[in-house]
Parts: structure tokens; C-alpha cells; sequence
């Protein structure tokens, strides 16, 4: 009887082994497991990234710092303003709206902070989130325009491990980490654009426009490029100008008529130095750099290079050289390999020769966009992550080129070692800085954010004073981003002091008194250097030498 049971079971094994192992077998090489490991692959590092960055709190750049003031004058009742004590008179208060970056960056993790959660959690929530949407975009625009490819596996693998996709997880960059979310979708529906009618192509432009501005402000070249590089694919296909080219255009030419009413012409922004009334107009030069790092800088932009770039020659405390332009000349041979790797790339379908003149021309208005930017003398300095949309959307197309069959082996084999070491940096990035914050030395408790610049007994110093005075004591941060460890209602004048030079800082004035004290709190390095004799001689109306000076490990506190 056992023996008959026993025999039954090792059948029914034997057939259900069978079936499955037919399943996989008949599964294994349709495009459509290409799709599920890529999707599982993104969510597992998403989950991976997203629950280390829970345990071990992100810090944020000073950039984010800034947005976050505005969050909170916001909070205050002062849309998207920053509210800062007036320098006439310190007592009183004056807002400055924040035209600089765009909104985004504050609002999704500062509208998830108001459900309860700690900034720093929502911080994260909405890294996660990004990633997630980011990936699944990439995926997305595979299965559009490469249906058959086992290219999106390593697509997804590659993009989800390079540093600027592990960074906002231990460093938040506000705006960067949102365009990225958006950049595949963007593709998508710029791409879609000029085969709709008028109307629904007019819809869907404004909308794209106003989801790139309200990530980040180069999200506008960004959906400019893609609305560009779009028409002209259908413009290849079609042969003619269709009314979803003109409804789009016209769509996207207000919208962006409007942001710059309602926002950007509200203060100085990152263009206030192209124009000079004073000296006749416009004020421009040609700068053979800054054309050379906007040919230069896409190609490269995808893979994190220049990142590394700046870790190795640019590190503070200890730089090899003194300017980015050093830096140009690093980016031209993996510059080239990608470049190669797109020229050699053979479509094999209309929809992957379609992606190809798309991303041709994508590249080819951001790069005019920059070159007319840097000739402009505008303010966006030399950095890769104004070309990330454009890199990451090329290095796609190179990874795509490179399986084909005309590429030589020496080149597809050069490329993949060189996306493999990126890939190993960005993961190597994010580890190191995990654990070295991991024993919780930096993290506030309150906002549930990593805060290495100064003391946390320093930081909890302030906090225990606020509780003491309330509004009537007035607080100088050297950072934008500690700020969120203050409470709301704290009024707080907040320094760029490691970024501004001392005749900078020589040249601020503070006038006035506050009924309570003033707490100035910078670093021990800073506090005996003539920077710091300078900002507390900015308080014109108080006496430098009645200072008190309270001192913590690595920072102080002046009170009086």
C-alpha cells in the first residue's frame, strides 16, 4: 500500500517537474521574461537602497536646504518664499521668493511629511519612488521601441546601480532624482505627441512641460528637446507637418509663457548674467571649454564619469586641480567609446531606427541648448547633471549598438568594463557613506536626517534653546539644510559659509536687535579663522567682543 502511494506521488512529481520545467523552457527566450527579471531586478534594488536608506537617514545638499526654507515659509503662509529676518532690522521679517530651483523639490517629500512621517522618511519615500518610476519608465521605452532585446536587463541593472541613481539615497539632490523619475515618460509622450490631434497633442505638451519645470528648472530643455526630436522622427516618417506638431508646439510655447511670469521672472536666476543694461545688452563670450564639456559632457553623463571625475581631482580637503576645465580633456575617451558604440548602433526595426534618430536629435538640442547657454555667460557652471536626461537616454542607445553584430570585439568588451566599474562605483559610493554613518553619530533624531556638518550636541543646544525663547531668539546656520532640525516657527538666517569667500562674508551687514539672543552656530575650523571674526562683526549693532562662545567637539555656538 505505502509502496503503491509512493509510486503515485513520484509520478505526479515527475509531471508536475515536467510541466514546469516545459514552462520555463518555452518562457526562457520570449521577450517577455526579458521584461519580468528586468522589473524584479528594479524593484529588489529599489527595496534594497530605499530600506538601508530608512535605517540609515539621508543628508541633503544645501541646494535641497533651500528648498525645504521655502517649504517651510510656505507652511507659514508665504507661497514658495523663503522668510528671513530683514538685514535693515533683524527684529522684523521680509520673504524672498525662491525662483532658483523649482518647486518640486521640497513639495513631494514636504506634502508626504505632513501625513506624520519624519522629513527624513519621506525623504527616502520619495527617493524610492522615483527610482521605481524612473526604472519602470526605462523599461517602458524598451518595450515601445526594442520589444525583442535582452538589452533591458542590463538597462535597468546598470542604470539602477550607477551613483547618480544610489546618490539621493544617502545625499538628497532635490530636483535631480525627480527629472530622472520623469526622463523615460517624457521620451515616451514627447515622442507620441506629434500622431495625436491638435487638442490632445496641445493637452498632453502643456502637461509634459509643467511636470519637467515642476521637477526641475532644465527639465524645460529637457521636454524641449524631446518635443524636437519627436517632430522630427515624424517629420522623417510623414513627411509632412502635422496638426499634433502645431497644437503641441503652440501648447508648449504658453506654458512655458506662463512659468516665466509666474515664476522665474520673479527674481535672479542661473540667466541674470547673460543680459547687462548697463553695458548695452547682452553679455557674452565664446568659451572653448564650455562648448567642449556640453559636446563632451552628454556622452559621459550616463555613466556617472565626471562624478568620478570629481571625487578623484576635486574632493574637498584634498583637490588636484582647481577648476572643472582641467577635468574636460578626462571626459573625451569614454566620451568616445558611447559616441562609437551609437554610430555603429544598426536598427533592426522601424520603432529602434525611430529611437535612434529620436535620441540623435535629443542630443543634438541639448547641446545646442548649452553651447548657447555657456556663450551667454549663464550662471549653470560645469557639472554632468544638467545632461543627464540627454546621457542617460545615450547610453541606452549605446548599450543597444553595442550587441550588434558589426561592433568590433575589442570595443563591445572595452564598454561593457567600463559600465561594470561604473556601476561598482556607484554601489561603492553608497555603501561607504551608509556605513559611515551607520553608527548614528550625525543622524537628528528629530527630523530623522544625517546631519554631518556640525555636532548634533550642538544641533540639540538650539533646539533646547527655542524651547526657552521661542521666535525671540534668532538662530545663523553655516548650512540651508540643517534648518530642518529647527523648529517650524524658529526664525533662522541661513549661510553657504564653507561656499562663500570671506570678503563675501566681510561685506554682509545685520542691523538691529532681537528681544532674545542670537545663536550663531558654525564649525570649530570656521569659528578661529578670520571668517569667523567677520560674521560675527556682520551684527553691527552688537558688540564683537561680548560674545560668548560655547564649543562642542567639532563646532560652536556664539551667543549673545
Amino acid at each position: 500500500m505505502k509502496s503503491s502511494v509512493a509510486r503515485r506521488l513520484l509520478i505526479l512529481h515527475s509531471r508536475y517537474s515536467e510541466t514546469g520545467a516545459s514552462w520555463v523552457k518555452s518562457h526562457l527566450g520570449t521577450p517577455g521574461i526579458y521584461f519580468s527579471i528586468a522589473t524584479i531586478g528594479g524593484v529588489t534594488i529599489c527595496i534594497i537602497l530605499g530600506t538601508i536608506s530608512f535605517l540609515v537617514p539621508p543628508s541633503m545638499y544645501s541646494d535641497s536646504g533651500e528648498g525645504f526654507l521655502a517649504w517651510r515659509g510656505t507652511l507659514l503662509g508665504r507661497l514658495n518664499c523663503i522668510i528671513v529676518p530683514d538685514s535693515e532690522n533683524i527684529s522684523y521679517d521680509s520673504a524672498r521668493f525662491l525662483n532658483l530651483w523649482s518647486p518640486g523639490q521640497y513639495i513631494f517629500p514636504g506634502v508626504i511629511s505632513l501625513s506624520g512621517v519624519q522629513l527624513g522618511m519621506a525623504i527616502t519615500i520619495t527617493c524610492a519612488l522615483c527610482f521605481l518610476l524612473g526604472l519602470l519608465g526605462w523599461i517602458k521605452v524598451s518595450k515601445k521601441f526594442l520589444p525583442n532585446s535582452k538589452a533591458i536587463i542590463a538597462i535597468v541593472f546598470a542604470v539602477g546601480l550607477f551613483r547618480y541613481s544610489t546618490l539621493p539615497f544617502g545625499i538628497y539632490n532635490g530636483g535631480e532624482v525627480l527629472l530622472q523619475a520623469v526622463t523615460p515618460w517624457i521620451i515616451l509622450g514627447t515622442f507620441k505627441v506629434p500622431y495625436l490631434s491638435a487638442m490632445r497633442a496641445g493637452l498632453l505638451a502643456g502637461g509634459l512641460v509643467f511636470i519637467a519645470f515642476l521637477t526641475k528648472i532644465t527639465g524645460l530643455i529637457v521636454v524641449g528637446s524631446g518635443l524636437i526630436a519627436g517632430g522630427m522622427v515624424a517629420l522623417r516618417r510623414m513627411r509632412r507637418v502635422t496638426p499634433g506638431m502645431v497644437g503641441g508646439s503652440v501648447s508648449a510655447l504658453i506654458v512655458v509663457g506662463a512659468i516665466y511670469e509666474l515664476f522665474l521672472s520673479k527674481g535672479s536666476t542661473q540667466l541674470s548674467r547673460a543680459w547687462a543694461p548697463g553695458q548695452g545688452g547682452i553679455n557674452w563670450s565664446f568659451p572653448l571649454d564650455g562648448v567642449i564639456f556640453s559636446v563632451a559632457g552628454p556622452w559621459v553623463a550616463g555613466i556617472s564619469w565626471t562624478d568620478l571625475l570629481a571625487w578623484i581631482f576635486l574632493h574637498p580637503g584634498r583637490e588636484l586641480v582647481q577648476s572643472w576645465v582641467a577635468l574636460v580633456w578626462f571626459m573625451v575617451p569614454p566620451a568616445l567609446i558611447v559616441a562609437s558604440l551609437v554610430v555603429l548602433w544598426e536598427a533592426k526595426t522601424e520603432s529602434e531606427s525611430d529611437l535612434r534618430t529620436f535620441t540623435v536629435w535629443f542630443y543634438g538640442v541639448t547641446v545646442a541648448t548649452f553651447v548657447l547657454l555657456y556663450i551667454l555667460r549663464a550662471d549653470v557652471g560645469y557639472e554632468e547633471r544638467h545632461f543627464r536626461s540627454a546621457g542617460t537616454l545615450l547610453f541606452v542607445a549605446a548599450l543597444i549598438g553595442s550587441i550588434g553584430p558589426k561592433v568590433p570585439d575589442w570595443l563591445r568588451y572595452t564598454f561593457v568594463a567600463l559600465v561594470v566599474s561604473m556601476a561598482l562605483y556607484g554601489l561603492a559610493s553608497f555603501s561607504s557613506r551608509a556605513l559611515a554613518a551607520a553608527d548614528g553619530h550625525a543622524i537628528d533624531l528629530t527630523s530623522w536626517t544625517n546631519q554631518p556638518l556640525v555636532d548634533q550636541s550642538a544641533i540639540r543646544y538650539l533646539q533646547a534653546e527655542y524651547l526657552h525663547e521661542g521666535r525671540e531668539a534668532l538662530f545663523v546656520i553655516p548650512s540651508p539644510d540643517i534648518v530642518v532640525t529647527l523648529p517650524l516657527e524658529a526664525r533662522v538666517i541661513a549661510l553657504h559659509i564653507d561656499f562663500q569667500r570671506e570678503t563675501e562674508i566681510a561685506a554682509l551687514r545685520y542691523r538691529g536687535r532681537v528681544p532674545g539672543h542670537i545663536f550663531i552656530l558654525i564649525q570649530n575650523r570656521i569659528a578661529d579663522s578670520p571668517k569667523g571674526e567677520a560674521l560675527l562683526r556682520a551684527f553691527v549693532d552688537y558688540n564683537p567682543q561680548t560674545w560668548t562662545r560655547k564649543t562642542f567637539s567639532t563646532s560652536t555656538v556664539f551667543i549673545q
